[in-house]
C-alpha cells in the first residue's frame, strides 16, 4: 500500500512540474504576443519605445540591462555603424549593422554582428527589422548614438573588428585615434 501511495505521490509531482513547465511556456507565449502587439501599434504610430535588451554581445556600446531607445527605422535608410534592432527565430537582438548588399533577385540583405561578439549574425531581411537604437540610458545619463560620431566610432570599431581577425595588429600612431578607442560609445 504505501509502495503505491508513494508512486502516487510522485506522479503527482511529476504532473505539478509538467504543468507549471506548461504554464511557464504559455506566459512566455502570451508575453511574446502582447509584446509584438504593443510594438505593432507603436511603431505604426511612428513612436520611440524604450526596451531593456540582455546580454554581453554590445558591450561597450550597451551594457546588460541599460535601457535603450528604439525609433521607428526605415530599411533603406539605414547606415553601416547603426545599431539596430531585428526579429529572428529565437527572439529580438541588437547589433551593429557592419555590412549591405543585394541578393540576385535584387532584395536587399543586412548583416549584423555585436561589437563584442566573434562572428557576424544570419543575414538579416528588411521586413525582420524593427527600429534603430537613437540613445542609451546610461548611469542615469543619456547617451546617443544616432548621432554621426557615434556612427564613425562605430565603423571605427567595425574595422578594427576585421583587422584583429586577419591577425594585423593595429596600434593607433596618432593621440586622437587612441581617444577615439577609449571614448568609443
Amino acid at each position: 500500500m504505501q509502495t503505491i501511495m508513494g508512486s502516487a505521490t510522485v506522479m503527482g509531482q511529476g504532473h505539478h512540474q509538467l504543468a507549471n513547465e506548461r504554464s511557464a511556456q504559455t506566459t512566455q507565449e502570451t508575453k511574446r504576443e502582447i509584446f509584438a502587439a504593443f510594438l505593432e501599434e507603436t511603431l505604426a504610430r511612428g513612436l520611440c519605445y524604450w526596451w531593456r535588451p540582455r546580454g554581453f554581445s554590445m558591450t561597450p556600446c550597451i551594457c546588460d540591462g541599460e535601457r535603450v531607445l528604439v525609433a521607428p527605422a526605415d530599411p533603406q535608410r539605414l547606415r553601416v555603424g547603426d545599431v539596430v534592432k531585428f526579429v529572428t527565430p529565437v527572439g529580438f537582438r541588437m547589433h551593429r549593422l557592419i555590412r549591405t548588399a543585394h541578393k540576385a533577385d535584387g532584395a536587399w540583405e543586412f548583416i549584423f554582428q555585436g561589437d563584442n561578439s566573434p562572428a557576424p549574425d544570419p543575414p538579416v531581411t528588411p521586413s525582420q527589422i524593427v527600429g534603430v537604437a537613437v540613445a542609451v540610458e546610461r548611469h542615469g545619463r543619456i547617451e546617443r548614438l544616432d548621432t554621426r560620431w557615434a556612427r564613425w566610432a562605430g565603423r571605427f570599431l567595425i574595422v578594427q573588428r576585421a583587422l584583429w581577425r586577419t591577425g594585423a595588429r593595429w596600434r593607433p600612431r596618432w593621440k586622437w585615434a587612441a581617444s577615439v578607442r577609449a571614448n568609443c560609445p
